[in-house]
């Protein structure tokens, strides 16, 4: 047996499955060492800078004498990216281990599902990604601050001034341009997954009560926290898939 690989238009060559297997395993290795090379680039950069931060600048860190260096860790998006990715790479070098051919072969329901997928044009997932991309667009005129201020969830004026919308509101903002990236991008997979493989009207439902879900737990764990941010959709679209 063997496959055909086209290096281009006339250069062909026969190769076995297991050079396949060796070639699939080498380009997952090589993404993996970048994703573990990103990860800890990123955790001892976060970790350097916030131990400057609390030793040399503690004037700019909010309560740096009674607040341990993890404390602030575990708080800076940097260091929870890192995290990630160095997460991510370690399992890509354990996949590309265990890979064998017979997993490189798509199943029939594999091969369905992605026909059906190009089929459908996830077009509440466009509307809801170009919403808040727009939004934060509209942020970068008013200036962050400003913006939560007026549309952000903060919970003194959602309880004491009785400013519900804002459970809504807060949603749509976000505070940089990792934040909406990520999100977006994390939007624009899992709704586009559920518009494949539901009723596309079920994303905005789920994302709608997702949203006030995860307002309502940002508001009991974190009272005094003024929040932004799509990710309690977010996840929520990741439970309704589950």
């Amino acid at each position: 047996m063997s496959l055909q690989y086209e290096e281009s238009n006339e250069d062909k060559r026969q190769i076995t499955p297991e050079e396949y297997l060796q070639e699939r395993k080498a380009a997952i290795r090589v993404r993996s060492l970048w994703a573990i090379g990103f990860g800890i680039f990123a955790i001892v950069g976060s970790f350097a800078a916030i131990w400057l931060a609390i030793n040399y600048f503690p004037e700019y860190t909010e309560d740096a004498a009674s607040k341990s260096v993890f404390y602030f860790l575990f708080r800076n998006l940097y260091f929870l990216l890192g995290l990630f990715f160095l997460t991510v790479g370690i399992w890509g070098l354990y996949y590309a281990k265990k890979l064998k051919f017979e997993d490189l072969i798509p199943s029939p329901e594999a091969v369905e599902f992605a026909r059906q997928s190009v089929k459908t044009t996830p077009y509440y997932s466009y509307i809801l990604v170009g919403s808040i991309v727009a939004v934060t667009i509209a942020q970068n005129y008013v200036g962050l601050d400003e913006s939560v201020e007026i549309a952000g969830f903060v919970k003194p004026y959602f309880l004491e001034k009785h400013e519900y919308w804002r459970i809504l509101t807060g949603a749509a903002l976000h505070g940089g341009f990792l934040h909406i990236f990520f999100n977006g991008y994390a939007l624009y997979g899992f709704g586009s997954l559920i518009e494949y493989l539901s009723n596309r009207a079920h994303l905005a439902v789920v994302f709608l009560l997702a949203i006030i879900g995860g307002g309502l737990a940002s508001l009991y764990f974190m009272p005094d926290v003024a929040s932004v941010g799509a990710s309690g959709g977010i996840m929520g679209l990741i439970g309704y898939l589950a």
